[in-house]
Formats: structure tokens, C-alpha cells, sequence
């Protein structure tokens, strides 16, 4: 789950022409309690945050395991992590007006 979200971050950052986050370390990768979708399938969702060691910078990866997947797959738990939304948040410190 942490791998797939960092991944996307990634992807993301590029797109986005970021910085990469220099020493970003995971906070929490949480999946919550599966469900049902409007169909009757069993889905899941998920989120991991990352902050830097400064705190200046926290990155969230929202995660879905869509229940349509789990024909394929099987078993629901091998349907992939697949990344809904990828947010980050920088911060800094504006010099005190002195």
C-alpha cells in the first residue's frame, strides 16, 4: 500500500514540477474497514501520509481496492492499491518583519 501510494506521489511531483521531498519519511498507511459498493462488491479505502523530518512538507495518497476488480483477481485480497488522489502540502516561514 505504502509503495503504491509513494509511487504515485512520484508521478505526481513530476507532473507537477516539484521538488522532490527530501527526507520524507511515512507517518501511516491506515486502509479502512471493507465495505460494498452500489453493486454488492466488496471495495476498501485507504490513505498513507508522508511528512518531511522539518515537517514543512506532508504528502497524503488517497487509496481505493475497487470490488470490480476482484473477478479477476479471485480473492478481494489481491485486488491492487490503485492511487484516487495524490495531495501535497508545502509550507515555509516567512522572515519576521523586524
Amino acid at each position: 500500500m505504502a509503495q503504491v501510494g509513494w509511487l504515485a506521489y512520484e508521478q505526481a511531483r513530476r507532473q507537477w514540477n516539484l521538488d522532490a521531498a527530501v527526507q520524507a519519511k511515512l507517518s501511516k498507511c491506515e486502509p479502512w474497514p471493507p465495505g460494498k459498493d452500489g453493486e454488492g462488491n466488496q471495495q476498501q479505502w485507504g490513505y498513507c501520509t508522508w511528512f518531511t523530518l522539518d515537517d514543512m512538507q506532508e504528502i497524503t495518497v488517497m487509496l481505493h481496492k475497487p470490488g470490480f476488480l476482484a473477478n479477476a483477481a479471485r480473492q478481494f485480497q489481491n485486488v491492487p492499491w490503485l492511487t484516487t488522489e495524490v495531495e501535497v502540502n508545502l509550507c515555509w516561514a516567512a522572515p519576521s518583519a523586524r
